[in-house]
């Protein structure tokens, strides 16, 4: 007899190929599954770290400038002026840390959205008024010199006033640190609907291709190997993301050898009571 050849049925082997991309589709959920957990505890744990190393350099640096006020009191005897210089130029270095410490850790809990916002009701003045004394011996040091045009006592947002208060000294911070001469201009216009708070300086300006970029975490207005300029190039991308998250933006003019004008938007409203 000869032989037969024996032909699979395409019926018998198609449960068997539905039965062989189910176990593939479940191992790809399963690796997914697994990455993401890893993810999230490689996050935690990042984000954990991050707030004790903020705890334990945040120690030292606060008594630092206990000690530092102190001495600026002159209860352990008078300065000479030299002395006064080197207090001021150690308490400035003080500030300067603990102000790259808190950008770090604001940038971790942004990246793990752990940030938690606390929104009061704030009359703008408030926070304008108490810039001065966060920068004046900056200004000082560098010759500038400085105006503020408030916004009027009735004008209100309902703001984490903390937020908003280290969104503009992240503004004026990069205002004095990139002007070399000549004045920082804050001032405050409103309609019905939003409130702008600008920083105009007179410093070196930004080119138009690096307007966008100076908003990415880590990037700063100069190249790496020739800046002179100090930070970890996070206080732009904070703070722009500070404003987005309570419903107001940061916009930037500038050009390069005339300054720059970085404006705050707020929305004027009162949010309900349980937001």
């Amino acid at each position: 007899m000869g032989a037969h050849a024996v032909f699979p049925d395409a019926r018998d082997e198609a449960p068997k190929q539905h039965s062989v991309n189910d176990r593939g589709d479940q191992c790809e959920q399963k690796l997914k599954h697994h990455d993401v957990g890893q993810a999230e505890q490689a996050n935690a744990a990042k984000s954990q770290f991050l707030a004790m190393m903020s705890h334990e350099l945040r120690t030292p640096l606060n008594a630092i400038a206990g000690y530092v006020d102190l001495l600026g009191l002159e209860i352990r005897g008078q300065l000479t002026p030299e002395q006064k210089q080197d207090i001021s130029r150690i308490k400035h270095s003080q500030e300067t840390l603990l102000r790259l410490i808190e950008d770090v850790l604001s940038f971790a809990r942004i990246e793990s959205g752990r940030l938690e916002y606390h929104y009061e009701d704030v009359p703008i003045d408030t926070i304008l008024s108490a810039l001065h004394s966060f920068v004046e011996p900056r200004l000082v040091q560098k010759g500038l010199a400085y105006n503020v045009k408030e916004c009027g006592a009735d004008v209100v947002a309902s703001v984490d006033r903390d937020k908003v208060q280290q969104i503009l000294l992240n503004l004026l911070s990069n205002a004095i640190k990139f002007t070399d001469s000549g004045r920082i201009d804050v001032s405050c216009v409103t309609d019905d609907a939003r409130i702008r708070i600008q920083i105009r300086d007179t410093g070196r300006g930004i080119p138009a291709d690096q307007r966008d970029r100076i908003f990415e975490p880590f990037v700063q207005g100069e190249m790496p190997l020739t800046r002179t300029s100090e930070g970890t190039g996070l206080g732009l991308a904070i703070s722009r993301e500070f404003a987005r998250a309570m419903e107001g933006d940061i916009t930037v003019e500038s050009e390069p050898g005339r300054g720059s004008a970085f404006t705050l938007m707020l929305p004027r409203f009162r949010r309900p009571a349980n937001a």
